[in-house]
């Protein structure tokens, strides 16, 4: 998303309407992304399968990812359900159902709704941070 969004911005400095089509083209990968991955996984699967083939550390980071979120949700006291690491159903699921419904009745507290951005920020930043080779 944020690659995108830069290179949308960069494009939209292009004389004439050069910048306004590509700039909405490029935005507009974003979208066509979640399109295909709500409707047909499948299909980004095999995407994810050549880039993995590309970048041999993907599987890795994969499994990082999935196990900060894990650990971090397992020490912040947010309920595990599930987890998997099998290739192309690697996730970490909690008990999202109660949750949600404490969300949408706005009956969380604050410290629980820190444990929860603790929880969802922890992939990325555990993939950031662990140094690889």
């Amino acid at each position: 998303v944020g690659v995108c969004s830069f290179l949308a911005v960069l494009l939209g400095q292009l004389p004439g309407d050069w910048g306004f089509f590509t700039s909405y083209l490029t935005g507009g990968i974003v979208l066509v992304v979640l399109a295909v991955g709500s409707t047909a996984p499948g299909l980004l699967q095999v995407f994810i399968d050549k880039f993995s083939q590309i970048h041999p550390d993907y599987r890795e980071r994969v499994v990082a990812h999935e196990a900060a979120h894990l650990l971090l949700g397992y020490l912040m006291g947010v309920p595990v359900t599930s987890y998997s690491l099998g290739i192309g159903q690697e996730h970490v699921e909690f008990a999202e159902a109660k949750i949600q419904a404490r969300i949408i009745t706005r009956d969380l507290s604050d410290s629980e709704i820190d444990a929860l951005a603790v929880v969802a920020v922890a992939g990325a930043r555990c993939v950031a941070e662990v140094p690889r080779g």
